[in-house]
């Protein structure tokens, strides 16, 4: 009974502390236990691995939520650099894989809607609006709906359909926030028109 006692008088001790609740439910399991100390010991020894292999579970789940790009990171386009050559006169062909309400609202300009690139039918209308051009030409993609490191949906799909359809020069806007805080505030060069109107 002494071991119980000790144990009741440290849940107690426990309970006002932020992890009070979280070792409070731990004594309770201690409790189950024959009342014995030493077991109460031994039964910590135990948990320390398992709390140690879930820690290595969640940190591994934790990684595994990173996007993957399938692009080189030379294929990357920072948007000064991209509006300053559009400001040039060189027009690459600009391919938008966003979503249409993202087009409709305003997007660069040439630009051409062909998404989003998340969906079935929009990597159809992607492949329509490719189709015709030769295999070396120039394209750039961009999508802007959020973040393109870790959110953004539509354009990986985009790129590696652009890519199993054999283009080789294939560039990708990044766009680290999204269309508006990159692009739109910055009063880089874009146009209003509708989705519909572009895919036709």
């Amino acid at each position: 009974m002494e071991g119980l006692a000790s144990l009741s008088c440290f849940s107690r001790s426990c309970r006002s502390s932020a992890n009070g609740r979280r070792v409070s439910l731990l004594i309770i399991r201690f409790a189950e236990l024959p009342y014995s100390s030493c077991r109460a010991v031994r039964y910590l020894k135990l948990m320390r691995p398992i709390r140690f292999g879930l820690f290595i579970l969640v940190a591994t789940l934790c990684l595994s939520q990173v996007v993957s790009d399938p692009w080189p990171e030379a294929s990357l386009m920072e948007p000064a650099a991209f509006a300053k050559e559009l400001q040039s006169g060189e027009s690459p062909t600009i391919l938008c894989v966003a979503f249409p309400q993202l087009y409709n609202e305003k997007h660069i300009v040439h630009a051409v809607f062909a998404g989003p690139g998340s969906k079935p039918e929009g990597l159809e209308a992607l492949k329509k609006a490719a189709e015709p051009l030769a295999r070396d030409a120039d394209l750039v993609i961009y999508c802007g709906c959020c973040p393109l490191a870790t959110k953004c949906p539509n354009i990986r799909p985009a790129y590696r359909t652009l890519k199993e359809m054999g283009f080789t020069h294939i560039r990708v806007l990044n766009l680290p926030t999204n269309m508006q805080t990159d692009w739109i505030s910055k009063d880089y060069p874009t146009e209003a028109g509708s989705a519909a109107a572009s895919s036709k």
